[in-house]
C-alpha cells in the first residue's frame, strides 16, 4: 500500500514537471523614434558626413531601469532587438540625413572621403524615476571633427519623455520619444 502511494506521488509530480506549455520567448524591442517633418533636399555642394565611430556606456545592456536611490534594474527576458549604439547611430544618421545639410551621411562602417566626422557616445538611454512619475532619458556625446581630423565641437544632447505606464512596451514608447527629441537638436549641433 505505501509502494503504491509512493508510485502515485511519484507519477503526479512526474506529469506536473512535463508541462506541454512552453515559456513565453523574450520580446526584442527595436527603436524606432518618430519622424518629425519631411526630408529637405541637400544641396549639391553640401558637405559629407561619416559618423566615425559608436561607443556605449557600459551600463546599457537592455532596458535599464534606474530608481531614485540610485538601484539599477535591467527587465529580463526584455531586450533591444540590436545593440542599443547601433540603433541609435541609425537613427542619429537618418536625422542627419532629412535635415539636408549633408549630401550624404555614412555609417560608421563606411569607407570614402569625409568632411565632416561625428563620433558619438550614448551615455543614458534609460528609463529613471522622477518625482511626477517614470521618465525615459537619452543623452548622447558628439564629438564633431574636420577633414584635418581636428575637433571643431564637442556638444552634447539630450531628450526626456514621460513613459504612460509602468510595462517595458510603456518603456520603450518613450524611449523612442525621448530619442526623437534629442535627434531633434542634432543638426544644429553637429553643424560647425
Amino acid at each position: 500500500m505505501k509502494l503504491d502511494r509512493i508510485a502515485l506521488v511519484a507519477a503526479a509530480i512526474l506529469v506536473g514537471c512535463t508541462s506541454t506549455t512552453t515559456p513565453s520567448a523574450p520580446e526584442a524591442w527595436i527603436i524606432r523614434p518618430p519622424a518629425t517633418g519631411s526630408a529637405v533636399v541637400p544641396a549639391p555642394n553640401a558637405p559629407i558626413l561619416r559618423i566615425a565611430s559608436t561607443e556605449t556606456a557600459p551600463h546599457l545592456r537592455g532596458l535599464v531601469v534606474t530608481a531614485k536611490d540610485g538601484r539599477v534594474r535591467t527587465f529580463v527576458g526584455h531586450e533591444f532587438a540590436a545593440p542599443i549604439g547601433t540603433m541609435v547611430e541609425d537613427a542619429l544618421r537618418a536625422g542627419l540625413v532629412n535635415s539636408g545639410r549633408y549630401r550624404f551621411v555614412l555609417a560608421s562602417t563606411s569607407t570614402g572621403r569625409a568632411d565632416v566626422m561625428v563620433r558619438l557616445r550614448v551615455n543614458r538611454f534609460e528609463i529613471a524615476e522622477a518625482d511626477a512619475g517614470w521618465e525615459a532619458i537619452v543623452a548622447l556625446s558628439l564629438t564633431v571633427e574636420n577633414d584635418e581630423r581636428r575637433v571643431t565641437a564637442t556638444p552634447s544632447i539630450s531628450g526626456t519623455s514621460r513613459c504612460e505606464g509602468e510595462t517595458p512596451a510603456a518603456f520603450v514608447a518613450a524611449l523612442e520619444r525621448a530619442l526623437g527629441n534629442a535627434l531633434e537638436l542634432a543638426p544644429n549641433a553637429v553643424t560647425p
